[in-house]
């Protein structure tokens, strides 16, 4: 049987990550990778020269490793892993990882909700257990009541990419420490502040509680000389076309970007600085 790891918090930086290491092998590959065979007590280890970090054994085909929750440090440590013979997968029994699930189905909403980005995640995945098995239980379950809620909560766990776009100077930066709460953006009223584009989680008020989006500010969308600028455009260019919502900004001063030249299409145009001038009727985009 092969041994295989996965990553069972979210993928986002944070104190703490956790990859469960399941398979024949799991205790041999650990004992390598630490030093010591591991235990069912909480262990300090250290991972080669990767990081340092806990260790516990809850059974000896189950470990569980617990590095910084840094990108960096757990790609250095997957990696790894695969190199001492355990594969990557994302298809582990949830029974496995959580043992003190009552069923599968709350095992997998367990598993969901250490993923989940959002807070707004955490009421409805606690009550998914009951809710499925009060349909089953009753033959009440509607294929397309499933998929629409389905969509809704994957929202929650794996936030949608929001990026925002317009010209130099009309307000993306500002924008963008609002939304984040902080300043995350250097705001300058000259073109080409923003050399690159930058993101982070920022959490969005939503009738049903907060919702995480990752949240995109790029480049003003100009012809330039620069050579740093021009490159940096180019691969904000990138973001744009994966965005799951493209959100286009002007001001009075300043035209909309040329939307057919964008890789995706503009979902929400908004008009900045309207206490400067508010929009005239033939304002609305292209």
């Amino acid at each position: 049987m092969t041994t295989h790891f996965h990553l069972a918090t979210a993928p986002n930086p944070g104190a703490i990550a956790v990859i469960q290491l399941v398979g024949p092998q799991a205790s041999a590959i650990t004992q390598q990778l630490t030093g010591k065979p591991p235990t069912p007590q909480l262990t300090l280890t250290s991972f080669e020269d990767i990081d340092e970090g806990l260790t516990v054994a809850l059974r000896p085909d189950l470990i569980q490793l617990m590095p910084h929750g840094g990108p960096r440090v757990v790609q250095r440590l997957t990696a790894r892993l695969t190199q001492l013979g355990a594969t990557p997968t994302d298809q582990l029994d949830t029974r496995d990882l959580y043992p003190e699930a009552r069923s599968h189905l709350e095992a997998d909403a367990l598993h969901t909700l250490a993923r989940a980005a959002s807070p707004a995640a955490i009421d409805p995945l606690l009550a998914q257990p009951d809710l499925w098995q009060n349909a089953l239980n009753q033959n009440t379950l509607d294929p397309d009541t499933i998929a629409a809620h389905t969509r809704a909560a994957d929202h929650l766990v794996t936030p949608p990419a929001v990026v925002l776009v317009g010209q130099a100077n009309v307000g993306k930066s500002t924008l963008t420490n609002l939304v984040m709460g902080r300043a995350a953006a250097i705001t300058a009223d000259l073109p080409g502040t923003t050399r690159d584009w930058i993101a982070a989680l920022a959490e969005l008020p939503t009738p049903s509680g907060e919702l995480v989006v990752h949240w995109h500010d790029t480049p003003g969308l100009r012809t330039t000389d620069d050579p740093i600028e021009h490159r940096a455009i180019e691969l904000a260019r990138r973001v744009i076309a994966a965005a799951d919502i493209l959100i286009a900004i002007r001001d009075p001063q300043t035209d909309w970007p040329d939307f057919n030249k964008l890789p995706h299409t503009v979902d929400l145009a908004i008009w900045n600085k309207s206490d400067v001038a508010p929009p005239p009727p033939d304002a609305a985009p292209p």
